[in-house]
């Protein structure tokens, strides 16, 4: 495999050899103090042009270092930059070049009206196909033939093909008429393409440049047929220096590992792979990878970013400064990243990471959802939580009115989107509930409105609107909901702010109109394409991607993710032309890419004392095979000497707790109670039926429900549930018999006679569908809970009858509140109160399954006493009422000296429960199976290890 450095092939060029096991830039820095000794201090007639560009502050540092040997304290140094960005100083005389967000939207025009040749292709993805095979035909100096029958002829004889072929005939139609069609926009538009620019600029400077700059060429492993003429052009005139890597084989050889690499990966013909290995063990009888060249094979993604974390952290230990980790794979590099972090272990990326990526990001896509489905919940409330708006509230404001509006809109209203729909259940639980908080809620719904105005008359998908018109829009609305601001103040939201203008630019001048939907697609697109750097840090640890590798020279060196899916790293995807027709037309094909990153895989091999290099069994489901050239390296280590390359002992410590760094707290432990106790300031001073029942059932789960206030919020729910249509029904029958705003009735008449039978079913129908017609506009399946109840209610209205003829309502839905302990009250909602010529009559409604009387009348529950306490005189009667029965029935009924004996009995063990608590009382666990099944609190609770201690027999009333 051909290992030869691109820049030995300019002749004339002063060329600078960098032995693999150097230090490239060290050289470069002596080469350079050495050559312009006469003129020390003042470098600044020279260039440096680096590729990757991130090694300019360790080169200036190795500069200084030079220049104090030849007695040099300061340096005015040269410039150093990449080689486009130094090209872009030289101006020319052609039209100026289009951003790359230009190009896009310009060749996206272009698509727009040869839409048959590409029918249900994406433009926009098309369109960067198109470009970068554009752009590699401009660097390339190629021009296609301007009649397309040429061009076919020409990708004929590519393809070595006697007779026509529809399938190229195809291809070469789409590249042949999209490349007239791209330039003649180009004309159009009185502009030229980037990379037309940046060839005129190299033109410009050949003239331009001063005949006293030196410019020396430094990590490029690849240069174009238009790059490569300049540097001739410079190197002719004797201004041009390069640093080339000797071919293997072509320096002498410095030690054994470097001749034992030579050995694996030959560049020339050698005998058979199983007979190099047995010769080189006969000439080096003790394997020099040992110590120097780690292996570690891990069985999963997790094990090989923690492998990776582990090393990286015995390196520091044993004192060094200089680790680099290369790979192309991200996800793991994220991983990795995390659990260095988590370590306390500076890392510089280099390669940063997606600005979709970000939170700010996030944030954005998460807003532009929310308009976009009409304010639904799930969006809107990722938005109202995000630090990224709304910063002229305080967090407190902004996070208190969130949790109104999700406990009170989206948990108990049920209202699942739109502001409409929002500010009704708003108005109409203002009404329902004294004192319901609702202003922050209002005006946050006012913000978001305000907000979303711009946008929201953008989103018809039939209507086109110019790009500069729908940034715009996205502009002010960002800037309404104070995102821009809070982007301004966030190094990744700088970025993504910085893109957006850079599209506001590009499209000024544009034709093009778009749609929501494209414009969306433009928009996820540029966040997906562009990257977000952190700044350059001196941290011990750089992450790498393999292209960034060219000048790399560290202390240890890990290369990760050495599986056949990144290793070597898989040629960009191009569409159009297989590589004979690349080759043909004097394009870079898969071939050339292979052998390119084959150079960077055996450099940096040889550019650190110490080498691990990770692969994985598996990646999730998926199996994952290593690298050939990681198989290469231990296959003839374990045919040379018996066994495969050592992992370090990684394989054994990877998975051992004690090589984990933990964080703990240094902070004494609190005293350990055995059951816990509320303190005075923890107990509840109220306590609605619900708490008192969780006390009985299990002390410790009425504790951390309401003591610790840590009950667990409802889930926001798409569809209702039982508890939810048992609320719906409650609701319909308060408004039959009393008025509630925005629904039919009440009932005209006290009670409900048989001659009034079907107008008090007629009216409980149209209550029943008022009050569950906004729950069916947002779910279809509700209309079933709708129905299952519209079943019951001539059987309801039944029971009403028959209740009339001894009862009379009195009150429904009222709530009710007394004082049980010292500052310790009872309260309640009641669902229904009757009266009777015996006293008052309480029943509670039931669309699920009630007590049974037998649980009742043992104190085991505890409700129906509960609410007989609360009606505020002597109930004769308790009852439940199931209203799923068929037909409802009376359930559990108590009355006369059995319910004035359970009523006192239920009080009197409810203040001695209270009083014991105030005095410091345990709560223990000691639910029975049926609690402990439905238990909240499981996540929490140490029953078992507690012990006996914590269990305690359950007192039964007396």
């Amino acid at each position: 495999m051909s290992a030869e450095d691109p820049l030995a092939c300019i002749p004339t060029a002063q060329q600078i050899p960098v032995p693999r096991d150097r230090d490239p830039l060290r050289i470069l820095a002596r080469r350079l103090c050495h050559d312009q000794a006469a003129s020390l201090p003042d470098l600044s007639h020279c260039v440096v042009l680096l590729d990757p560009p991130g090694a300019a502050q360790a080169l200036r540092t190795r500069l200084l270092d030079d220049a104090r040997n030849h007695g040099c304290p300061a340096l005015l140094g040269p410039r150093i930059t990449r080689l486009r960005d130094w090209a872009a100083g030289w101006p020319h005389d052609g039209p100026a070049p289009l951003s790359p967000h230009g190009q896009e939207l310009t060749l996206v025009e272009a698509l727009q009206s040869h839409r048959g040749l590409f029918t249900d292709a994406d433009p926009w993805t098309l369109s960067s196909h198109l470009l970068t095979l554009f752009d590699e035909l401009t660097l390339q100096r190629i021009t296609l033939p301007a009649a397309l029958p040429d061009f076919m002829a020409r990708l004929e004889r590519a393809y070595r093909s006697a007779v026509p072929l529809s399938g190229l005939s195809r291809e070469a139609e789409v590249v042949h008429r999209l490349w007239r069609a791209w330039h003649r926009q180009l004309a159009e538009h009185k502009a030229t393409d980037r990379q037309a620019a940046y060839l005129a600029q190299l033109e410009a400077s050949l003239s331009a440049l001063p005949a006293t700059t030196q410019i020396y060429l430094c990590g490029f492993d690849t240069l174009s047929a238009a790059e490569q003429a300049w540097a001739s052009a410079l190197a002719a005139r004797g201004q041009l220096s390069v640093l080339i890597s000797p071919t293997p084989g072509g320096e002498p050889p410095r030690c054994a590992y470097s001749r034992f690499l030579d050995a694996v990966f030959p560049t020339r013909r050698e005998p058979h792979f199983a007979a190099r290995a047995t010769a080189w063990a006969q000439g080096c009888p003790h394997s020099p990878a040992n110590g120097r060249l780690l292996v570690y094979r891990a069985p999963d993604t997790e094990r090989e970013a923690r492998a990776i974390d582990l090393q990286v952290r015995r390196c520091l230990l044993d004192g060094k400064q200089h680790i680099a980790i290369v790979t192309e794979d991200r996800r793991l590099a994220r991983r990795v990243r995390a659990l260095l972090e988590r370590s306390g272990v500076p890392l510089f990326d280099a390669a940063g990471w997606a600005l979709s990526t970000s939170r700010a990001a996030a944030t954005l896509e998460r807003w532009l959802e929310t308009v976009e489905e009409d304010f639904a919940y799930a969006p809107l409330t990722d938005v109202l939580k995000s630090p990224f708006v709304l910063p002229h509230w305080s967090r407190d404001k902004r996070l208190g009115a969130v949790y109104r509006f999700e406990q009170d809109l989206v948990h108990h209203e049920n209202v699942g989107r739109g502001l409409a729909r929002y500010r009704e259940h708003l108005r109409y639980r203002a009404r329902r509930l004294r004192g319901a908080r609702g202003e922050a809620v209002k005006q946050l719904l006012s913000e978001l409105e305000h907000a979303a105005a711009p946008l929201t008359s953008l989103l018809d998908r039939s209507q086109r609107h110019p790009p500069a018109h729908l940034l715009a829009a996205l502009d002010t609305s960002l800037e309404r909901l104070g995102m821009r601001s809070c982007f301004a103040a966030d190094t990744a939201g700088q970025r993504i702010l910085e893109e957006l203008a850079a599209l506001k630019c590009a499209s000024r001048h544009q034709s093009l109109t778009l749609n929501w939907q494209e414009f969306r697609t433009w928009l996820g697109r540029t966040l997906e394409r562009y990257n977000f750097r952190p700044p350059v840090s001196t941290a011990p640890v750089r992450l790498l991607n393999l292209g960034q590798s060219a000048l790399l020279h560290c202390e240890a060196l890990i290369i990760a993710a050495a599986t056949t899916q990144h290793l070597p790293p898989r040629p960009p995807a191009a569409p159009f032309f297989n590589d004979r027709v690349r080759r043909e037309l004097g394009l870079p094909d898969s071939r050339s890419h292979h052998q390119r990153a084959f150079r960077r895989f055996t450099r940096l091999l040889h550019a650190t004392p110490s080498v691990l290099i990770t692969c994985r069994a598996t990646d999730g489901q998926q199996t994952q095979t290593a690298s050939p050239w990681l198989d290469a390296l231990d296959h003839f280590h374990r045919l040379a000497y018996g066994t495969p390359l050592s992992d370090g002992g990684l394989g054994q410590w990877v998975n051992r707790p004690e090589a984990e760094v933990v964080h703990r707290d240094s902070a004494a432990l609190p005293t350990p109670r055995t059951r816990p106790a509320p303190t005075a300031k923890r107990i509840p001073q109220q306590l609605s039926a619900r708490a008192c029942q969780q006390l009985l059932d299990c002390p410790y789960q009425f504790f951390a429900a309401h003591c610790l206030e840590l009950a667990p919020p409802d889930t926001i729910r798409e569809a209702l549930e039982k508890s939810d249509y048992g609320e719906r029904v409650h609701r319909a029958l308060q408004a039959f018999h009393q008025a509630v705003p925005g629904l039919p009735g009440p009932f005209p008449a006290a009670t409900v006679t048989t001659a009034r039978r079907e107008a008090a079913i007629v009216l409980l129908q149209d209550i029943s569908e008022a009050v569950f017609a906004e729950d069916m506009e947002d779910n279809f399946q509700h209309r079933a809970w709708h129905q299952r109840w519209r079943k019951r209610i001539p059987a309801f209205v039944d029971w009403l009858i028959r209740r009339g003829r001894t009862w009379r309502v009195e009150a429904v839905e009222r709530n009710s509140e007394i004082q049980l302990a010292s500052a310790v009250s009872l309260r309640g909602r009641l669902d229904r109160i009757d009266r009777s010529k015996q006293g008052l009559g309480i029943v509670d409604y039931k669309t699920g399954t009630p007590p049974t009387l037998d649980a009742v009348t043992r104190g085991e529950a505890v409700q129906l006493p509960i609410y007989a306490l609360l009606a505020g005189e002597s109930a004769c009667r308790v009852e439940y009422l199931a209203l799923d029965k068929e037909p409802p029935r009376p359930h559990a009924p108590v009355e006369g000296e059995a319910l004035t004996e359970l009523t006192t009995a239920t009080r009197q063990r409810l203040v001695e429960l209270v009083t014991a608590i105030k005095n410091g009382a345990a709560l223990p666990a000691w639910g029975d199976s049926a609690t402990c099944r439905h238990c909240p609190m499981a996540g929490l609770c140490r029953r078992q290890e507690w012990g006996e201690q914590a269990t305690a027999p359950r007192q039964e009333p007396e």
